[in-house]
């Protein structure tokens, strides 16, 4: 939790500077850790993969995940479930 709120902090000033937004969330998405994956990071890339297949790009102030492709993510988690919680964020 701490780098989501280190990551909106640095970038706030930036953020609410742009016309017409006055305020932004930050969103936790967690998954359970499996023996010898790292879950947390395939689940971050499922979600960006997914994100830019729904608006096109990943999210303005994401630094990773422009040129991911997808590789095995889809493994370990449903790409329509992943789509559904983007959905749901929205």
């Amino acid at each position: 939790m701490y780098r989501v709120a280190q990551s909106a902090a640095s970038r706030s000033n930036e953020i609410l500077r742009q016309p017409g937004v006055n305020s932004f969330e930050a969103r936790i998405v967690t998954c359970q850790p499996r023996q010898s994956v790292k879950t947390w990071h395939k689940l971050e890339r499922a979600l960006l993969i997914v994100f830019k297949e729904l608006h096109g790009d990943v999210p303005r102030y994401n630094t990773h995940g422009k040129n991911f492709v997808e590789t095995d993510e889809f493994r370990y988690f449903s790409k329509a479930r992943i789509r559904r919680i983007l959905e749901d964020l929205a």
